[in-house]
């Protein structure tokens, strides 16, 4: 890969997980939680 190409691609995919972190850590917990009560 380009590392233009690449940094280009960094850039995108911190400011997503930036924007998306907070519904990125909902959708880890209701992923988790049913493993966490099937455990129980």
């Amino acid at each position: 890969m380009n590392q233009k190409l690449a940094r280009l691609l960094g850039a995108n995919l911190t400011k997503g997980a930036n924007k998306s972190s907070k519904k990125r850590k909902s959708i880890v917990g209701t992923m988790k939680m049913p493993e966490e009560l099937k455990k129980k």
